[in-house]
């Protein structure tokens, strides 16, 4: 089953590496787990479960990001009215904790055709 990346929070070598995803139709935020020891990110995602406090949480650093990172590095930057993300994906650690342990998954991400920042996605359990 194809499911959608809702958003896409990071993004490394062209692949996602966090956000929000559907998982057959049903939300999960994702998040590529990283191997210090190869200094990457390996192909295995933890998964939780998204309620809507989470999924809020999610659209409005989403809509906060967007509207900082164009000002980043430019006259238009003010660095005191910098958002707080480190104070919000604290928060996003603190839910994924009360949700409990993540479903390990891999994931073969294309991108959408009809769009350039939509991204489509087949899961796939993983063994840890």
């Amino acid at each position: 089953m194809i499911d959608e990346l809702t958003i896409v929070s990071n993004v490394h070598d062209g692949v996602p590496i966090s956000g929000l995803a559907k998982v057959r139709g049903v939300p999960y935020t994702f998040e590529a787990i990283f191997d210090p020891e190869r200094d990457c990110h390996t192909s295995v995602y933890q998964l939780w479960p998204a309620d809507r406090e989470l999924v809020e949480l999610l659209l409005a650093h989403s809509r906060t990001f967007g509207a900082w990172y164009p000002t980043r590095g430019t006259e238009l930057e003010r660095p005191e009215e910098r958002p707080d993300f480190d104070g919000i994906e604290a928060e996003i650690a603190r839910q994924h904790r009360r949700v409990g342990p993540p479903v390990h998954m891999r994931a073969k991400f294309t991108r959408n055709r009809n769009e350039e920042k939509s991204w489509n996605v087949v899961w796939t359990p993983a063994a840890l």
